[in-house]
């Protein structure tokens, strides 16, 4: 196994997975750098992200260009969903905390760590990477990384997805030294999010999955770029309008252990 960077276990192949590569790496990189090290002072010390109703949003970099899409992305799939939560555009420079801030990148993947309870207002809890990529993929990441701050699971870990993992192929990739993101680490996790919401193949939060990967997929599962029904009656349901304030996302349900000590 390869070493790892933190006490969150990122490990130098992780990074360069995460990373891409080409120009721009080296600047995503140090930032994603200063978002574990953020992780690293602040993760034990604050309490659980939640995502308020009045949900504002900054960018520490981008063109106008990108910003734009962005923006006008979250207002067309997001704010016009009868929940109580509404995403707000702020400066950086905002008198109060802001619940998400955004940096755009060049290379690499797109990443949100809301639930990572960082407080450094010049440090990013979403990295979107809008580069060379066709519309629909662009638009894609950019919902997908709000659905995640709302508190939405990975679709692929659901226990009722039915996917079986072609476990030939990743061992492969780890024997030849290929960065591949592995599913089979994460699925089987246990995610709050599936206790209440049923599994759902056309949901913006379900991967791409091509059939090499897995061993039962007769068909590819493409990339969703739009919400479905079932992520808009989802996030009706867990923000209705007459709710004082949201529960905290999946990845931040903490409970009490037999010994009353809090677990995650």
């Amino acid at each position: 196994m390869a070493p790892v960077l933190n006490k969150f276990e990122i490990s130098e192949q992780d990074l360069r997975l995460w990373c891409g590569e080409g120009e721009g790496s080296e600047e995503t990189r140090e930032i994603l750098l200063s978002i574990f090290k953020e992780r690293e002072r602040s993760e034990t010390s604050h309490t659980p992200f939640q995502i308020p109703q009045d949900a504002t949003v900054c960018f520490l970099n981008g063109t106008k260009e990108e910003q734009n899409l962005i923006k006008g992305l979250v207002e067309e799939h997001y704010n016009r969903i009868d929940m109580a939560v509404r995403f707000r555009f702020v400066p950086p420079s905002h008198p109060h905390p802001i619940a998400i801030r955004i940096a755009v990148t060049k290379t690499g993947v797109s990443l949100t760590w809301t639930g990572a309870r960082l407080e450094n207002p010049q440090i990013p809890n979403m990295v979107i990477n809008l580069t060379q990529r066709s519309p629909n993929i662009q638009q894609s990441a950019i919902l997908h990384s709000f659905a995640i701050a709302l508190g939405m699971g990975p679709q692929h870990k659901h226990p009722d997805s039915g996917i079986i993992w072609n476990d030939a192929y990743y061992e492969e990739q780890e024997r030849r030294g290929t960065p591949t993101y592995d599913p089979r680490l994460e699925a089987a996790k246990p995610i709050q999010y599936f206790a209440t919401a049923p599994y759902d193949r056309d949901s913006i939060m379900h991967d791409a999955i091509p059939t090499y990967v897995t061993t039962n997929l007769t068909e590819d599962i493409p990339e969703r770029w739009l919400l479905s029904r079932g992520d808009k009656e989802y996030l009706m349901s867990r923000y209705p309008k007459s709710s004082e304030e949201p529960p905290p996302p999946y990845h931040e349900v903490v409970e009490n252990n037999e010994d009353g000590e809090r677990e995650e």
